[in-house]
């Protein structure tokens, strides 16, 4: 387990936004747009991801290695299941 013992876990991430000043609500509203939009549920590890990286306390690195992920793989998968549904709309 890594050293910030939190595990893949969506509970523990979601409760440990919500301690870092988080909206989970919003955050829980966007993450149903997002599946809504790709017409398939997100799994609880990515949502966790999700949380926990909208937090700012952790790099990739730390997410892969919490998550049991390879580093590599962690970007573009993140990207696969989220990075077009974030980006701004410049149109």
């Amino acid at each position: 387990m890594s050293t910030f013992d939190i595990g893949p876990n969506l509970e523990q991430a979601k409760d440990m936004a919500d301690h870092n000043g988080l909206d989970v609500d919003k955050i829980e509203a966007l993450l149903q747009d997002i599946e809504k939009i790709l017409q398939r549920s997100l799994s609880e590890k990515y949502k966790a991801i999700f949380y926990l990286s909208a937090t700012g306390l952790f790099s990739a690195e730390d997410l892969a290695e919490i998550f049991n992920h390879n580093p590599k793989n962690l970007n573009g998968d993140f990207n696969k299941n989220f990075g077009d549904y974030l980006k701004p709309d410049l149109g």
